[in-house]
């Protein structure tokens, strides 16, 4: 899964190279107001950034919740990432440029909310084969 992840991640760093960006980082946060959804000239977003973006989220927590693969199909997705284009592109969000800003949270996100999970899943197991234990070696005290 996590090579996944990386995948996804390298397709998003080719758009986002790709794309021209409005403004430099001085220029989009001087502004009052302005920063990640700062309103730019034309729009600068694409329906594959969002259809890898939730492919990833969806990726990131199917560990947790595997019955979301059978609903978010690549059918699914694409839809979403199309209408969530058309969206963006209506109010003028960029999206790209909330990725190059915070690619790094979000690479950080994406290694660390599936280890959590699995995280989970394992002491929560080891929890309930131990109680499993002192119950079966209670019980054959009480029987003995």
């Amino acid at each position: 899964m996590l090579e996944e992840i990386k995948s996804e991640f390298e397709k998003m760093d080719q758009e986002i190279a790709q794309a021209e960006l409005p403004g430099t980082d001085d220029q989009v946060n001087s502004a009052p107001g302005a920063g990640v959804d700062q309103v730019v000239s034309e729009p600068v977003n694409s329906p594959d950034v969002i259809a890898g973006s939730l492919t990833m989220a969806i990726n990131m927590i199917k560990p947790l919740y595997p019955s979301l693969e059978k609903v978010y199909t690549p059918e699914v997705i694409q839809q979403i990432a199309e209408s969530g284009c058309a969206l963006a592109n209506k109010h003028n969000w960029n999206i790209l440029g909330f990725f190059a800003k915070y690619m790094e949270e979000i690479t950080f996100a994406g290694v660390m909310i599936p280890t959590a999970i699995n995280t989970y899943k394992a002491i929560d197991s080891d929890m309930k084969a131990k109680a499993k234990a002192e119950q079966e070696q209670h019980d054959m005290q009480e029987a003995a």
